[in-house]
């Protein structure tokens, strides 16, 4: 009997399987039946009566979004610009630059950026990507592009994947 065929089968047969399953758990291990998942590792779980289930992380990303302070920020419907180019030459080389930078944690936010991308966003996946590049030396308009991606995905944080069965 395998795990995965017990727990995503609804019929009477999965659920006796899901029954023999957890009885044979509980007689091996101290396990605890919470239930059906409501939140994992951050992520909400949303189940539907139609039988789908929704990820997404709203509760991560408003708290990751008012530590940068973009909530007051106006929102932006796309995560970056299409025009938006970033190379070494936008790294921070000038004193101006530097100064700019200072105190700004721009792995820690492009951190939490790729997270949200691999776990429920996808849709920021490929600026997020972009944005990794320049771990490195980052520069001004790197940080601010990350700050617009953090802008994004707060103002749209009710936003998931969706699974149907």
């Amino acid at each position: 009997m395998g795990s995965e065929m017990c727990i995503r089968d609804r019929s009477d047969a999965g659920r006796a399987h899901y029954a023999d399953f957890m009885r044979d758990l509980k007689d091996n291990f101290d396990v605890k039946d919470m239930g059906i998942a409501s939140t994992y590792l951050g992520i909400n779980i949303n189940h539907h009566e139609d039988g789908s289930i929704m990820i997404e992380q709203s509760d991560s990303i408003q708290k990751a979004g008012e530590l940068y302070d973009v909530q007051q920020r106006k929102p932006f419907a796309t995560p970056m610009l299409e025009s938006l180019t970033l190379s070494k030459a936008d790294s921070s080389s000038s004193p101006e630059d530097c100064e700019f930078m200072r105190g700004k944690n721009y792995k820690e936010i492009v951190g939490k950026l790729l997270y949200f991308a691999v776990m429920t966003r996808p849709d920021v996946a490929t600026a997020v990507s972009m944005l990794a590049r320049f771990m490195d030396k980052p520069g001004p308009k790197m940080y601010k592009a990350a700050l617009r991606v953090m802008n994004y995905l707060y103002h749209t944080r009710e936003t998931g994947i969706t699974y149907h069965p």
